[in-house]
């Protein structure tokens, strides 16, 4: 039952991401310009005839507060709207703002070449400025809120989970249940471990709750076994930092000798926890968070 209701949330939540982008699209395309136009050269109007003044400055101007504009319309509410996911809109924006770009373009220009010359060019800066920077800037920006921690987003790669392979969906899953678990822990922000048992901990945990949520959903094949999948998990959660974390917990067990005790005992508990929470239902699975807070003492070795 929790499943199918699950289920059903999902297939809103692609509807309603869906929803947002072609009304935003819209608006980006064709209201926004042309409301913004209309109010503009209503003020330009207004204004009184000021000698010598250079009106390509104030041309560029009127352009960077439309390329302002539009930027503000996809940031704010991909920002504020925790149901959006804005890293999986990235490379639906480039494809809609470059397709855009191209178009104007070619109704402005036509496709007689010769006809080019005749232009000064200030309208591809300003298809550029209005279109293509603010796609540019909600790229950078929502890359380095992830890179940051301040917001969770799962791969760029495909736009509301159309077109994923089996695999990147488990990788998701599992990502999304592991960044759950570090913000409730309160480090989602530091990009660090307190402990080398705690990264340890991890490294055995994430071995194992890959491989057994993989067999749990019935996926045949290497991928959970191999350093992708644990790779992908990773980048999802905390780019760069958590494969870093992952290498070292893995890496010390064999080195217990140096004098960090209970490496491998925390090791294999996190193999253990991993397996476990593989197992249960997706927001039941907390014993990374135990761990992390020092309430998993009951967590037993393999």
């Amino acid at each position: 039952m929790n499943e199918q209701f699950r289920s059903r949330a999902d297939g809103l939540k692609t509807l309603i991401n869906i929803g947002t982008f072609v009304f935003l699209a819209e608006a980006w395309v064709t209201y926004v310009p042309e409301f913004y136009s209309i109010y503009i050269s209503r003020l330009f109007y207004a204004l009184p005839e000021i000698p010598y003044l250079n009106y390509d400055c104030l041309w560029l101007a009127e352009q960077l507060g439309l390329a302002v504009t539009h930027t503000l319309m996809w940031v704010i509410p991909y920002r504020f709207l925790g149901f959006l996911n804005p890293s999986k809109t990235i490379p639906y924006l480039y494809v809609l703002s470059i397709g855009t770009v191209v178009l104007l373009f070619i109704d402005l220009r036509g496709f007689n070449t010769a006809s080019w010359d005749e232009y000064s060019g200030w309208q591809e800066i300003r298809l550029v400025l209005i279109y293509l920077l603010p796609s540019m800037i909600f790229h950078r920006y929502f890359s380095i809120l992830q890179k940051n921690g301040v917001k969770r987003s799962g791969s760029s790669k495909y736009m509301f989970g159309f077109f994923k392979s089996k695999e990147d969906l488990i990788g998701d899953k599992i990502g999304f249940l592991i960044w759950r678990q570090l913000l409730s822990a309160k480090i989602i922000k530091s990009h660090a471990l307190p402990t080398p048992q705690a990264e340890a901990f991890f490294a055995g945990y994430l071995q194992t709750i890959i491989s057994g949520y993989a067999e749990a959903v019935g996926y045949i094949g290497d991928w959970p076994l191999g350093e992708m999948s644990k790779k992908y998990v990773c980048e999802t959660v905390w780019s760069n930092k958590l494969w870093e974390i992952y290498q070292r917990g893995e890496s010390m067990p064999k080195v217990e000798g140096t004098g960090i005790r209970n490496l491998s005992e925390a090791y294999r508990k996190g193999k253990r926890a991993g397996l476990n929470d593989s197992k249960l239902e997706e927001f039941e699975a907390n014993s990374l968070f135990l761990y992390l807070t020092g309430e998993g003492a009951g967590i037993q070795a393999s």
